[in-house]
């Protein structure tokens, strides 16, 4: 079924229009591997498949119809994913395509949050383990270890919003933003008040110094995608 594309623009005409008002970039009757696929999303990573409910035999209507896994088979190894549509769905193929897209969106911001959050927790053991640089809660002075510990209530409210549904992609810019924002000056630059050697020397084994220090730049590097990724998604409102 030709809803996005084909021999005649008149067929195309309802998955054209869908997509094309909601600003969705995709590219019609696209092949991929093995397969070609109504239609491709790069910018979700999504190929669509549409199927007439009686030639394809629609599951819901049919038990013993279509599965799909030949053209899952053709996507799956690139890690794309499959969006099948029945007949009854093309009413709102737009939405649902918009929906699907912003939930695989959404997975990815959750994982770079949960990245983040474990190795910035990894980063404060490192703080207890090696001794130095510690602060509020943990002793009486407010150093720069008592503002970033304020980290996780900021990351306790974002889950609540999220599932409020008032949370968003901004809240996770500005805080990954400012997060490496105090990290990286805390600790690298001609100002770091917390210098590499303080994180390598206090330990035994360099090897561990040195690992400790990894453990800090992949946090920033986090960070700097997570800033950049749900940036990028605030700017564009997705």
């Amino acid at each position: 079924m030709a809803w996005f594309g084909g021999s005649g623009r008149e067929r195309g005409r309802p998955g054209w229009a869908a997509l094309g008002e909601m600003g969705v970039d995709f590219a019609p009757q696209k092949r991929i591997g093995r397969g070609t696929f109504d239609a491709f999303l790069p910018g979700l990573g999504i190929a669509v498949e549409c199927h007439g409910d009686f030639f394809h035999a629609d599951p819901d209507v049919y038990p013993d119809g279509a599965t799909c896994d030949t053209q899952r088979g053709y996507i799956e190894p690139a890690g794309l994913r499959l969006l099948v549509l029945w007949e009854k769905d093309m009413a709102n193929v737009g939405a649902r395509v918009v929906r699907v897209g912003r939930e695989a969106k959404d997975r990815r911001l959750v994982a770079l949050v949960g990245v983040a959050t474990v190795l910035s927790i990894g980063h404060h053991l490192d703080h207890l383990a090696r001794g130095n640089h510690l602060g509020w809660p943990l002793t009486s002075q407010v150093t720069p270890f008592t503002f970033s510990v304020i980290v996780y209530p900021l990351i306790a409210l974002g889950v609540l919003l999220r599932v409020w549904g008032k949370g968003g992609p901004g809240f996770w810019a500005v805080l990954a933003g400012a997060g490496l924002v105090l990290v990286g000056v805390t600790h690298l630059g001609p100002f770091a008040a917390e210098p590499p050697r303080d994180i390598v020397e206090p330990y035994r084994s360099r090897a561990v110094g040195w690992a400790a220090f990894g453990l800090l730049i992949a946090l920033l590097v986090t960070l700097a995608t997570l800033a950049v990724y749900a940036g990028r998604r605030w700017w564009r409102g997705a």
